[in-house]
């Protein structure tokens, strides 16, 4: 019995802990490229809008359609290799929520990133600034602090870091129809309410970026 309690517990720290490298991946790998190209051609846009040829929103739209394909194919082509590759289930219908889940995460950093590319103008400084930001995401996402534990003086981050509801999401639909050790991680949120909060916090950055292009329309000569 103390042999299969260990065995148990073993499966549990790697699945949580597989669910929790791929909501880092899907995250950096959707921002970490945009953060690169998008202050280099905010430029552009800045001259080009200045001379009147489009408006800050045609420009932001057109610029969210050409990130659709990427954003839904690239999630897709990750779930189809990784998930059935460490059988986290058998389930056709938990596949295609994990999907969602992906395809979410990468929607929150692509949005992450272009909110950082119009804050900050040089590419060099974005690229510092990743890391410091992603950090405390890292930290307070209730893997590697239980979030019950977290001070409240800095337990505000957890509230906006779609690590935290990413990580919740995939880890309730892999464990929703087995036994499990989640109350462990004294999840504080529920599937829905991390799918919505995934979503608010998309549209909450990308909103945020759209102001601060906005905001950066200046007359160059």
């Amino acid at each position: 019995m103390g042999q299969k309690s260990l065995t148990v517990t073993a499966n549990w720290h790697s699945v949580t802990g597989l669910l929790f490298f791929v909501c880092i991946t899907s995250l950096t790998t959707a921002m970490v490229p945009i953060t690169v190209v998008f202050p280099m051609e905010r430029m552009v846009f800045l001259k080009e809008e200045n001379s009147r040829l489009y408006s800050v929103g045609a420009y932001f739209l057109s610029r969210n359609a050409i990130e659709v394909p990427y954003l839904v194919v690239m999630p897709l082509l990750f779930s189809l290799i990784f998930y059935w590759m460490i059988k986290l289930s058998s389930s056709a219908r938990q596949f295609f929520i994990f999907y969602s889940i992906i395809f979410l995460i990468n929607l929150c950093g692509n949005s992450l990133g272009l909110l950082l590319g119009s804050l900050i103008t040089d590419a060099r400084s974005v690229s510092a600034v990743v890391p410091i930001l992603l950090l405390p995401f890292v930290l307070f996402s209730g893997f590697f602090k239980n979030s019950g534990n977290i001070p409240d003086w800095i337990g505000w981050i957890q509230y906006i870091s779609p690590l935290k509801y990413g990580f919740a999401a995939l880890t309730l639909n892999s464990m929703r129809y087995r036994d499990s050790m989640i109350s462990l991680l004294n999840i504080d949120v529920s599937f829905s309410t991390s799918i919505a909060l995934l979503v608010i916090l998309s549209l909450a950055y990308r909103l945020l970026s759209l102001l601060f292009l906005w905001m950066l329309r200046t007359r160059i000569n």
